[in-house]
């Protein structure tokens, strides 16, 4: 509620180092798939439906230490951030990270499968590919992810918004990536630490009779930034999603093979 949650219309999700993708539903899914999260809401007449992410930030800023070594460099020459490098530069590459897709699954994950021996795979890999190519496909592969959460939480094709909160959200670059990975507008608040404080508030005013209910709750959540979805960028992204959906039962078996090798 504190994010804007407040209809089946729009659905809000956390980029941290872990993530979230969360809407609201009358109803519970009859076969939910692993690992997704359903809690009463303070509406009685909604749940709230959760699919949280294990690699989020954490895929992102994996790539940045690992292949960004000279923007690292650069950055404590000038006194700057690798970020801001590093997103200043992958904005030359182009959508689809010049075919590669990478799965983001570094320290394994829970939803929409259980998995903790899954990792990390770039798939595509060339003689050409640069190490920009590779911090995007980061990028993207946590953009799928997201995607995938959406349709798992029932909201992909229903919601037109979903507000974009945590350390994620102050990426331009990242935010116009889900906007048309996931086909939708991103809305970025002036404050998403103030969320929290906002939903419990509106709880507040209903159970005290201020408002009539949680239907009347229309929290002012500050807008600083609204990112649309490029229709020709969302029609490059579909069959690369489709390639991404494909890779991890490819290679689940390989993956308990791996964890076995490893001894754990």
């Amino acid at each position: 509620m504190g994010a804007g949650t407040v209809s089946p219309e729009r659905a809000h999700c956390y980029l941290g180092t872990t993530g979230w993708v969360a809407t609201i539903d009358a109803s519970v899914p009859q076969s939910p798939p692993e690992g997704l999260n359903v809690l009463c809401d303070p509406d009685p007449s909604h749940y709230i439906l959760v699919a949280p992410l294990l690699n989020a930030g954490r895929a992102y800023e994996w790539a940045v230490a690992t292949l960004a070594r000279l923007e690292q460099k650069q950055a404590e020459e000038v006194g700057g951030s690798v970020y801001d490098i590093v997103e200043s530069k992958i904005e030359s590459v182009p959508p689809g990270s010049n075919g590669i897709v990478f799965l983001p699954y570094l320290a394994g994950e829970r939803s929409p499968f259980t998995d903790p021996n899954a990792r990390g795979v770039f798939f595509g890999l060339s003689e050409k590919t640069t190490p920009m190519d590779m911090v995007r496909s980061a990028m993207e592969g946590v953009s799928y992810a997201i995607r995938q959460s959406m349709t798992a939480v029932g909201c992909m094709n229903r919601v037109r918004e979903v507000v974009l909160i945590g350390g994620g959200s102050k990426s331009d670059t990242w935010a116009q990536i889900l906007a048309d990975v996931c086909e939708c507008a991103i809305l970025v608040p002036q404050d998403g630490a103030s969320g929290p404080c906002l939903g419990a508030a509106a709880a507040a005013m209903v159970g005290m009779d201020i408002l009539d209910g949680y239907s009347d709750v229309d929290l002012p959540l500050r807008i600083s930034k609204r990112y649309e979805c490029r229709e020709a960028n969302a029609a490059f992204y579909r069959p690369l999603f489709g390639i991404y959906e494909s890779l991890y039962p490819a290679v689940k078996g390989s993956f308990q093979q791996l964890a076995a090798a490893r001894g754990h």
